[in-house]
């Protein structure tokens, strides 16, 4: 079946914006629109099976079985977001990083309370995983930065260990870049299109995407309790764009998520002597709650009628 389309596209455009920011996962936007296990499905079919296919019966059949149509439109998405967004995004973080924050705050809670919705805990050890997602979150938003100088076979196991990342919903791939010291690195070779550091990056991370998806596969038999495990991964991530905040390291090109201290904007007022623009805050966060109402009323009526 045919799988090109406008929506579809949209979708992926949403996935690559927020895999570009620290703190964000490109995995919440998918499980939000009901792609999610399309993807990983789709990522777990390609292997030996697609080359003997592609051998015996032709490249349309191998294209079917991989589900091409879906994943060539995802990712010409995400690409666009991508290499479009990358300086918008980078200049957003800079000049106007407290709205950013509150708008992406604004959509990991309206993800939270759509999931959570229809998979709430019934058994205690699925409220027991999803307190350990969300303290596991915290964890990692709070990890100390990594100052390594990394050489391409570096550059090969980050990429594999970000891509794995980004696609569990809560976890935010970014995020490991600047926790690694990485995203600047990434960030300016998408800016100057530096070949060797973006395909080096990204074969590590295609080829830690088809591993991984592998074992993703195997959970899909207890998808309420994986689901409820990612929604305390989005509880716990909130801590690391939580709009105001004390810089408490100089890393400006980074945005160093992990080292600032979150303050009420009554105490932001004080410590950094501006105004909080909390109206203002809350507006954007407001936007990002209905932004993922109108992404999941989508995506459930896309599924109705694939059905």
């Amino acid at each position: 079946m045919k799988r090109f389309s406008v929506i579809l596209y949209l979708k992926g455009i949403a996935m690559g914006a927020a895999d570009m920011v620290p703190g964000v996962s490109g995995g919440t936007m998918a499980l939000v629109m009901g792609i999610y296990w399309e993807i990983i499905f789709t990522i777990r079919s390609v292997g030996r099976a697609t080359l003997r296919s592609f051998k015996q019966d032709g490249f349309t059949v191998a294209w079917r079985q991989i589900n091409g149509d879906f994943m060539l439109t995802l990712i010409a998405g995400m690409l666009t977001s991508v290499l479009v967004l990358a300086k918008a995004i980078n200049f957003l973080i800079s000049s106007y990083q407290m709205f950013l924050w509150s708008f992406f705050f604004g959509l990991i809670i309206g993800s939270f309370v759509t999931l959570f919705r229809k998979n709430r805990p019934s058994i205690w050890y699925q409220w027991l995983l999803f307190c350990l997602g969300f303290l596991a979150a915290l964890g990692l938003t709070r990890a100390p930065l990594v100052l390594v100088e990394f050489g391409y076979l570096g550059l090969f196991f980050s990429g594999w260990v970000t891509f794995c990342a980004m696609i569990i919903p809560g976890i935010s791939g970014t995020l490991i870049l600047v926790l690694l010291g990485l995203y600047p690195t990434i960030i300016g070779a998408l800016n100057e299109l530096h070949l060797d550091i973006l395909s080096t990056f990204g074969v590590g991370g295609l080829i830690g995407l088809m591993a991984f998806s592998r074992f993703l596969v195997k959970l899909k038999a207890h998808e309420t309790t994986v689901v409820i495990t990612m929604c305390g991964f989005l509880i716990g991530s909130l801590d690391a764009i939580w709009p105001w905040k004390q810089p408490t390291v100089n890393n400006h090109e980074s945005g160093a998520i992990g080292h600032s201290v979150n303050l009420w904007p009554d105490q932001y007022a004080v410590v950094a002597q501006s105004e909080p623009q909390v109206l203002y805050c809350l507006i954007c966060a407001s936007v990002g709650i209905v932004l993922v109402a109108l992404l999941n009323h989508a995506g459930s009526s896309s599924k109705k009628t694939i059905d």
